[in-house]
């Protein structure tokens, strides 16, 4: 005879434990092999554990969940946030191991789901804290802002425009640390893209998932999770004409910094 499962209070409680000793947790290992036309096509998946950071005046159980099958909860309200000095911001996140390949191009791949009423709230991360001063660099930032659109840190592309609350979205965000190529892709269909050379190739990579910072009250949630690496290294040709785009956008920022500077004639 096959034991009774235990009561359903009790498999809440075991959940619950795990997260309080912080233990760490494993993105999903197997996943069905990309489709010929898709962005990952080829690329090479690869796991690793996250860590969570809740940095909110409130306990793991209230600001986060793991179903243990993949799935991930999170909530944050600005009135949870630490109070003011404390460093590190209002955040409920998962933070994914280093890169294994530091220098090749890295994919996240989720299904995401915002709530409406999510708003100014980071969902996702492609980030580096090495060679940024200690105040880190992301090569993508995803969030939603006031105008309910997902964008990419301050810029003016919409990724996701305002119908996109309650709903699930397949976003695929991808970095080459040699070329500075950062890509966002939403059901395979490629939403931004950008050069972004600040942090360097000697830096630690790494992926953000959660709710950083909010508005009013964000809720968010991921599944299918997953990681690849690019096995196809770029050109030459490609190194060179990255190079080249970083001088020019270094040339142009100091051009910027220089005028800004100038006293103005009276």
């Amino acid at each position: 005879m096959k034991p009774a499962p235990a009561p359903t209070h009790l498999r809440a409680l075991a959940i619950l434990c795990l997260l309080a000793t912080g233990l760490q947790f494993t993105a999903r290992a197997a996943d069905p092999k990309p489709a010929p036309n898709a962005p990952n096509a080829g690329w090479k998946q690869w796991t690793g554990k996250y860590k969570l950071q809740n940095w909110t005046t409130r306990p793991d159980s209230e600001q986060f969940h793991d179903n243990g099958k993949g799935e991930y909860d999170f909530k944050l309200a600005k009135a949870d946030a630490r109070p003011a000095g404390t460093s590190g911001g209002n955040r409920v996140e998962l933070a994914w191991p280093r890169w294994p390949d530091q220098k090749s191009e890295n994919m996240i791949c989720a299904d995401v789901m915002y709530e409406k009423g999510t708003r100014g709230t980071c969902i996702m991360q492609i980030k580096t804290n090495k060679n940024t001063g200690g105040s880190g660099n992301e090569a993508i930032y995803l969030n939603i802002r006031d105008d309910n659109c997902l964008h990419h840190g301050v810029s003016k592309t919409v990724i996701i425009d305002d119908k996109g609350f309650d709903v699930w979205h397949n976003i695929k965000a991808a970095y080459n640390p040699l070329t500075g190529r950062a890509r966002v892709w939403v059901d395979d269909v490629l939403k931004f893209e950008q050069t972004y050379r600040n942090g360097g190739i000697d830096s630690d990579w790494y992926f953000k998932t959660g709710a950083y910072w909010a508005s009013g009250t964000s809720k968010v949630h991921f599944k299918n999770i997953t990681f690849w690496t690019n096995p196809v290294k770029p050109t030459k040709e490609e190194l060179k004409a990255a190079k080249a785009e970083a001088d020019r956008k270094a040339m142009e920022a100091e051009l910027k910094k220089s005028s800004s500077t100038k006293p103005k004639k009276k």
